[in-house]
């Protein structure tokens, strides 16, 4: 019997969802469809692709983004980008990162079929047994150690951005060396295996589980808190206890195993090898607390006598010197960003010192809203940046003087998103990055790049969005001459409740009415160098 094949269209277009499907639906292939990346990354998770069909401009993850993930979860599958505005740099990005084909809209029907069966021969002739190379250990499909810790900077990454925790589980066999001594290698390979199986028959899909080592294993569970992980670990616990394993062809053994677990909280920068460290030093206590346990890390009690006692003033002296390390390196990075930033307003006559301007107006309306000092410098960073991805936009579409079409309207709305994955890497930009990513949100929901609404837009990222508007308002434009102070105040308090936050949009019309003189006008624009102060002691 012919092996069903299997093939997800991901597109946010549901016309091209339909298109595809009359045009791929076959005897023996199974299509499922998604609407955005990150409903074809759940599904990527649950089933194993032979061919996945992704436009590349989506909102939440785009087709770039996926063709990347598809690869380390689904190594084998085949991935064919689709995209209505290309370019050759799109064409090599895509074909470097390990897509099978690039094509652009509209495409020749007959020929794209004739692409899909391509892919669809090409995933069968090259199925083989995973293998080490390919990032899977050999004995137990599972990922290797390197493969798990390319997706756990991902995974850390992208938690981080959503502000939820991540949790790693470290499993070693307990006294496995005694089970190869005793029964020999091959008995401790069918523990190995058997530990697997029942490891991932309780971990959730959305989990991921790698071969650490020789006879440890390692779990990362995003989106999920200490205590629920906790929870699961119990569960892996009890699942490898509860009956023995077979270890030669009438014994059996019973096999236990210990935990140790570590989350990185919401909030918490540090790297994967800190999170998986201290996992492991939990992993060291579980073992000596007498094995077959889960153990959750925990910074030493300052209340435990036997613990050595912190020489208090050295830790704040050097807590000042890290702290003011830290804004030392925070100001070099903002001002070798400089150069990126210049390059994306000299992209655009209309946008000369558009960041150095909107970092006025939004300082000066969260001032006027009497947030505290660090809330305002995290606000003057994110403006300054907030336009960075722009760097990532064709010329012909960041300059174009007539309405964009549709598809460069995506390209344009993917900017927020790209100025993130610009500066991500950037731990001590984390309180600015959902100012960027969310500074084009509206208070209706009718914003990018994920519609939220109301309360759920960051605060910063509502002023934001006020200044970038007033901005655009007070600026000449080919379609306008820039509005008078009058006409501005009228506009924000037009958009309460819709695009704006009314206490921003009235916090904004407040500072416009009380400084007249700091507004930016066309006549000023090269001027506006010298209006806002170099960025020191940003924080």
């Amino acid at each position: 019997m012919a092996k069903l094949r299997r093939v997800l269209i991901v597109d946010d277009e549901a016309e091209i969802r339909r298109l595809l499907v009359d045009l791929l639906s076959r005897p023996g292939w199974r299509i499922d469809l998604a609407s955005n990346g990150q409903e074809a990354l759940d599904l990527v998770h649950h089933h194993d692709y032979d061919v996945v069909i992704s436009d590349v401009l989506m909102p939440q993850l785009d087709g770039m983004d996926l063709l990347q993930r598809v690869h380390l979860i689904r190594p084998k599958a085949r991935v064919i980008l689709v995209t209505g505005v290309g370019t050759t740099n799109w064409v090599k990005q895509a074909l470097r990162l390990g897509a099978f084909d690039y094509v652009e809209k509209p495409f020749d029907l007959s020929a794209f079929r004739e692409l899909v069966e391509s892919a669809i021969q090409a995933k069968t002739r090259g199925r083989a047994k995973r293998t080490a190379g390919d990032g899977f250990d050999p004995l137990t499909s599972l990922w290797t150690h390197r493969h798990f810790f390319e997706y756990l900077a991902y995974l850390r990454a992208s938690c981080r951005r959503t502000n939820e925790p991540l949790c790693v589980l470290i499993l070693d066999i307990d006294n496995f060396s005694e089970i190869n001594a005793t029964y020999g290698y091959a008995a401790g390979d069918e523990v190995l295996m058997e530990v697997t199986r029942r490891v991932r028959k309780v971990v959730r899909e959305v989990d991921v589980v790698a071969r650490y080592g020789s006879e440890e294993f390692i779990v990362a569970l995003p989106a999920t808190k200490s205590s629920v992980a906790s929870r699961v670990a119990q569960r892996i616990l009890a699942a490898i206890r509860s009956e023995p394993v077979q270890v030669k062809l009438a014994e059996q053994r019973t096999v236990t195993v210990s935990i140790g677990l570590a989350e990185c909280e919401t909030g918490f920068i540090e790297t994967e090898d800190e999170l998986v460290r201290r996992a492991t030093e939990a992993l060291r206590l579980a073992k000596a607390q007498g094995k077959d346990r889960c153990v959750t890390w925990r910074p030493r009690d300052p209340q435990d006598t036997d613990a050595p006692r912190a020489d208090l003033a050295s830790v704040q002296m050097l807590t000042e010197q890290l702290e003011d390390i830290n804004t030392r390196l925070k100001q070099t990075y903002l001002e070798s960003t400089r150069a990126l930033i210049a390059a994306v307003e000299a992209k655009d006559p209309y946008t000369d010192a558009h960041s150095k301007t909107v970092t006025l107006y939004a300082e000066g309306i969260a001032r006027q809203m009497n947030l505290d000092a660090q809330a305002v410098r995290n606000i003057r960073t994110a403006a300054l940046l907030h336009d960075i991805g722009k760097i990532g936009v064709p010329d012909r579409i960041l300059t174009k003087s007539g309405r964009l079409t549709d598809a460069e309207w995506q390209v344009i709305k993917r900017h927020t998103v790209m100025a993130v994955q610009i500066l991500e890497h950037a731990s001590f930009l984390r309180a600015e990055l959902p100012i960027i990513l969310y500074h084009h949100e509206r208070w209706d929901g009718t914003g990018y790049p994920e519609g939220l609404a109301g309360e759920r837009i960051p605060l910063g990222a509502r002023i934001l969005n006020v200044a970038d508007a007033m901005d655009a308002m007070f600026s000449r434009r080919a379609y306008k001459e820039g509005y008078t102070k009058e006409r501005v105040i009228e506009e924000l308090r037009k958009g309460r409740g819709t695009q704006f936050d009314p206490q921003v949009a009235d916090a904004a019309v407040a500072w416009v009415l009380s400084n007249p003189d700091e507004i930016v006008y066309p006549a000023m624009r090269a001027t506006a160098q010298q209006r806002v102060p170099e960025p020191v002691g940003v924080g």
